[in-house]
């Protein structure tokens, strides 16, 4: 068998073999050694990030797998119905900036407020919007805008409109989420039941907020103010009706909150700072006079 020589070697054998020819060959073979180095470099750079890829491809799915479990597990929904849940996850993941394991955790909130699967799905949407808008996790804006859609009995298709409604509140008033979210767990149920709308509500938690009274101490503020209008004590009944301000209509439901402030104020002007404050804290006490 012929024996095998590098092209250097053969090279060197030749005893005719010009100097220019000699550097050729040292130079080539200084390129071999080069390029064998660079190759082991380039081959450890593109390693190295595929493998963390893989690795973080892997992650996404256990952490999509796992949401997914959660909203099964709350929400009863098997087959079909869980893969529409599952479908509309990954959908919002390739379109909005949250992770499908994200949405699937925000359907799990809403499965677990008792949503079911048509519900989760007309839902959702609303809910991205409301956490892209107010910058916080996704499961917390769905957590938050499904206590609130209970408080005030509406249907999933409105969770835009919730979305609106708050993200309008944060943005105009001295209120973030949380805030509202407090807010609204103390005064919702009451103002509902008053006739108040979420706009109203969020509008009255927005002005309050102004003034620096926001979170749990807006939300009890706001609540006893209502409670007092619906059953004031007897000197602030009969204060109330020297003053000329009604607070309910003759079906005995209660007229618009705002309106009764407005009739209210409009009562007092004229009278002294004293009488004022006289007439507020007999309505409204100590609490609730801000």
């Amino acid at each position: 068998m012929a024996q095998k020589y590098s092209i250097y070697a053969v090279f060197r054998m030749h005893d005719q073999v010009s100097p220019g020819m000699r550097r050729l060959a040292a130079n080539m073979k200084h390129f071999g050694n080069a390029a064998s180095s660079a190759g082991r470099s380039m081959s450890t750079k593109l390693t190295a990030p595929i493998a963390l890829f893989g690795g973080a491809t892997i992650k996404s799915a256990v952490d999509f797998g796992t949401a997914m479990n959660k909203v099964e597990a709350r929400s009863g929904a098997t087959g079909a119905s869980l893969k529409s849940m599952s479908d509309l996850a990954k959908q919002l993941g390739t379109t909005t900036a949250f992770s499908a394991s994200q949405a699937g955790d925000a359907m799990s909130f809403l499965a677990m407020a008792g949503w079911n699967t048509q519900q989760i799905l007309a839902g959702t949407p609303g809910i991205l919007d409301l956490a892209a808008s107010s910058e916080i996790e996704l499961a917390r804006a769905a957590d938050i805008a499904s206590n609130i859609m209970g408080q005030f009995n509406l249907q999933a298709e409105e969770s835009g409109r919730v979305a609106d409604v708050l993200a309008a509140a944060t943005a105009s008033a001295n209120v973030d989420m949380e805030m509202l979210s407090e807010t609204f767990k103390y005064a919702g149920p009451v103002a509902k039941m008053f006739g108040m709308s979420l706009e109203d509500t969020a509008a009255a938690a927005g002005l309050l907020g102004n003034i620096g009274i926001q979170g749990t101490q807006a939300g009890t503020t706001l609540k006893n103010a209502m409670l007092q209008l619906v059953n004031p004590a007897s000197d602030a009944n009969m204060m109330l009706e020297k003053l000329g301000v009604v607070t309910m209509d003759a079906a005995g439901n209660m007229l618009p909150f705002a309106e009764i402030m407005t009739n209210f104020g409009n009562s007092l002007d004229g009278l002294g700072t004293g009488t004022q404050l006289k007439a507020i804290n007999m309505l409204f006490g100590k609490i609730s006079m801000a």
